[in-house]
């Protein structure tokens, strides 16, 4: 089962394909761009069917906030989630006036991008019993 249609928006190719590969294989759908303005067309046609918004803070060309304002233009209530190699603190500062879901703190490792991503979807992470 597909537990959500995510969002990932990220100028480092390495980090794309490691986020897509993480996220994929946890069952999300995933959808990646390296830019800010693509990523923002798409999500203007597709706003609807987008769960989660996974944003770099520092990306060329359209940094993160104002992507995050563009995407919010279309749809008010969708979870955005910024990446930042800046302190927590500073991230949250820089977009204190933005409804963040959170602030993902890079880098960051496979098991803490789906639980970040789940938790701010409201999905359980799943128990696995001890034998």
């Amino acid at each position: 089962t597909q537990l959500g249609r995510i969002l990932v928006v990220d100028d480092e190719s390495a980090i794309r394909l490691f986020m897509e590969r993480a996220l994929s294989l946890s069952g999300f759908r995933v959808h990646v761009f390296g830019d800010g303005p693509s990523a923002a067309d798409f999500f203007a046609t597709h706003a609807d069917q987008i769960d989660l918004v996974l944003i770099d803070l520092m990306m060329p060309t359209m940094c993160g906030r104002e992507l995050a304002e563009r995407l919010l233009e279309s749809r008010t209530d969708v979870p955005l989630v910024l990446m930042s190699g800046h302190s927590e603190g500073d991230a949250r500062e820089r977009f204190a006036d933005l409804p963040l879901a959170a602030v993902l703190p890079k880098p960051f490792n496979p098991k803490q991008l789906v639980e970040v991503v789940k938790r701010c979807l409201g999905i359980e992470p799943v128990r696995v019993a001890a034998f």
